[in-house]
């Protein structure tokens, strides 16, 4: 298990089963368990709590300078169990 920072300001609802999900990771700087905010990240991901849907988001490089909410889109989502 390695290191992680962690997305402290990023909500989603599960396309799956509708459950909240707001333990995002990231890799993207070196990481030491820290708190960022998604608008500094490309790249973050969680897993569903409630059926184990993994969850990735990817920043969208020609909307880099507004970075809000709607300029990430779910790049991946699989089931980790």
């Amino acid at each position: 298990m390695g290191l992680f920072d962690r997305v402290s300001d990023f909500e989603a609802t599960c396309p799956r089963c509708g459950a909240k999900v707001s333990d995002f990771q990231t890799k993207d700087f070196d990481p030491c368990q820290r708190e960022v905010s998604f608008r500094d990240v490309d790249n973050f991901y969680a897993s569903c709590p409630e059926c184990g849907l993994w969850l990735e988001f990817r920043l969208n490089r020609v909307a880099r300078e507004r970075l809000a909410v709607e300029d990430y889109g779910l790049v991946d989502e699989h089931d980790k169990r």
